[in-house]
Formats: structure tokens, C-alpha cells, sequence
């Protein structure tokens, strides 16, 4: 509690052994506030999961939301009143302003800082609270940071968010996170998987797979002179054959995993 020497500043450590957080005493002891040691001990917690994802405006202004999400959500199960205000006892005060986590900033207006550029983020995860509500927001935020890269974006994050839903929730959640990422500006459209398109398919019995030797097979293909293609989950085009037959061989040992 004592970590900055009188500066007003906090931090989660990651390159000192072993890592710690440390709060500043400037103006307001930092670690008076719980919505500051929530804020570093998130940061803590996203360094955890994914130990080697540190570089990246994008990547460190997600780092950033999430850690302020996790604090206003502390507050708001409190005592609801200015929930939105980060920092709401160390800032927005004479020693400095805090930030705010209901922003209305459009994916647009990235300005190149991470603090700034989290507001972002924040603010479309704390509209998401009001439809998903606390735990599933929270739940669905933690998976996500198991696909967190150097250098990604928050469309990146976004597709990640969709393919937790529909792993742990079966998609319930699907129009509901699209809605706000579309909001936001992270997406024009939704991506489309495969789900998706055998749901509103007449035959739901499309085709068939099977991966053989690090081969993909796909068999019963009932579409003809027309171009496969496989994308991952950030909607990235890997491979693009034409089909000719109603099977095809996809190599997938060049791909990562």
C-alpha cells in the first residue's frame, strides 16, 4: 500500500518477481478505494489467463475496461449511486477526474491512447450488463481473455465473446452481444458460423466431416462450382478451395492451431 513512493498512481506488476500490485498515497490513499485494488487485482487475473498478451493499444485498452468493468460492478452490487464512475472515492475529486464506464464512445473515435480508447470497451460492457446481468457478463468476459493476443483488436474480443456464448450458454445470448457490437461500430454485420446457417437451412443435413491424418473431409457436399471457405474465429479467410465434387480434402497442418 505504500508502493509508489507518494505518487498518486497504482499498478499490477507483471515484470517483477514475484508480481505484485502496488497503490500510491497522492492525494487519496489508493488502497482506500476498492474500486482501485479491484480495478489492479483484474489486471492480475487477465495476466493469469493470458501471461504472454501485454502489446497492443487495443489489447491494453480491453485490459484496461475489463479491469474498470469488474470494479463498477463491485460498487453497483453496493450501492448503485454514480455505479458508473471509476474510481469513485481516489477520482473525481480536486487530485484527479477517474473515468467513467458508461461511455458512449463509438469504436470510431479510437484516439491511439489506451485509457481513452477504453471507455470503448467499458462502456459497451456495461450496457451488455442490463440484458446478460452480472455473473453471465462477468463469466463470458473471463473465457474470452483465454483467446487474448498481442496486437488484437476489440472486434477480435468481440468474436471471441460470441464463440464463449455459444459454447457455455448455446448462443442465448447471440442477438443480444450483437446488438451491442454492432452499436459500438465493431461490426457492420454479425459473423455467420455454420450453426447459423444449418439453423435456417431447409436441410439441416448440409454435410459431413471428419478430420484425418490433420486432413479435413468433407463429404455429402450437395453444392457444386462453388468456392469453400474456412475462416477462424476472427473471421480471417485460411483456405479457399473451389468444389468440383461432392467431396473435399482441406490440409490443415499448415494452419495454427
Amino acid at each position: 500500500p505504500h508502493g509508489f513512493n507518494g505518487a498518486d498512481n497504482s499498478a499490477f506488476s507483471y515484470l517483477s518477481s514475484p508480481k505484485n500490485l502496488i497503490f500510491g498515497e497522492g492525494g487519496v490513499d489508493d488502497a482506500e478505494d476498492a474500486d482501485v485494488i479491484i480495478h489492479e487485482f483484474v489486471h492480475a487475473v487477465f495476466d493469469a489467463i493470458a501471461p504472454d498478451a501485454h502489446s497492443g493499444n487495443e489489447l491494453r485498452a480491453i485490459q484496461e475496461a475489463t479491469s474498470d468493468v469488474f470494479a463498477v460492478n463491485y460498487s453497483r452490487a453496493i450501492d448503485p449511486f454514480n455505479w458508473h464512475n471509476v474510481f469513485s472515492w481516489d477520482g473525481h475529486n480536486e487530485f484527479w477526474p477517474g473515468r467513467i464506464a458508461n461511455s458512449q464512445k463509438k469504436y470510431s473515435s479510437l484516439s491511439g491512447s489506451f485509457y481513452s480508447d477504453a471507455e470503448i470497451w467499458s462502456g459497451c460492457m456495461t450496457n451488455l450488463y442490463n440484458y446478460l446481468g452480472r455473473d453471465n457478463l462477468e463469466i463470458i468476459m473471463l473465457e474470452a481473455i483465454y483467446g487474448a493476443s498481442n496486437n488484437m483488436t476489440m472486434p477480435d474480443m468481440a468474436a471471441l465473446m460470441l464463440e464463449v456464448d455459444k459454447q457455455l450458454y448455446s448462443g442465448v445470448y447471440h442477438d443480444d452481444l450483437c446488438s451491442a457490437f454492432i452499436d459500438r461500430g465493431f461490426f457492420s454485420i454479425c459473423p455467420v458460423t455454420i450453426d447459423n446457417i444449418a439453423e435456417v437451412n431447409s436441410n439441416s443435413n448440409l454435410f459431413s466431416s471428419l478430420v484425418i491424418n490433420k486432413n479435413l473431409v468433407i463429404s455429402n457436399l450437395e453444392t457444386k462450382n462453388n468456392i469453400l471457405s474456412v475462416v477462424d474465429v476472427f473471421g480471417k479467410v485460411l483456405v479457399n478451395k473451389r468444389i468440383n465434387q461432392n467431396s473435399i480434402t482441406i490440409p490443415l497442418h499448415n494452419l495454427q492451431t
